[in-house]
């Protein structure tokens, strides 16, 4: 059985396009190794997309639909970095979180 798994890069910060770059190739990788693979982008402004596909006109209608194929998944990596995201506070499972991007974030850190 191919197991599926979800990568989520991007994120509302300076870190984005580090993260798609991260996030592209774990999924180049993983297919590679034979497994099937959905891939999410967390835009700048908080909209998911799959592949070059918005998920919805806004951010939180995008995360409900997101939600759905995360829920499909047997794993998600999430590839996402920056002051909210990689020390594990992630915003993708938290919509309207306190974590503010990262140019009003104060010393780096919410």
């Amino acid at each position: 059985m191919t197991r599926r798994i979800v990568v989520i890069g991007g994120g509302e910060n300076a870190e984005h396009d580090v993260s798609l770059a991260t996030a592209a190739a774990i999924a180049k990788a993983l297919r590679s190794g034979g497994f099937d693979v959905d891939e999410l982008t967390i835009d700048r402004d908080g909209t998911w997309r799959r592949g070059a596909d918005a998920l919805g006109k806004r951010a939180i209608g995008s995360l409900a639909t997101a939600l759905g194929v995360i829920e499909r998944a047997d794993v998600v990596f999430p590839a996402v970095h920056g002051p909210c995201s990689t020390p594990g506070r992630s915003t993708t499972v938290r919509p309207g979180s306190a974590c503010p991007p990262e140019s009003t974030a104060r010393s780096g850190r919410p």
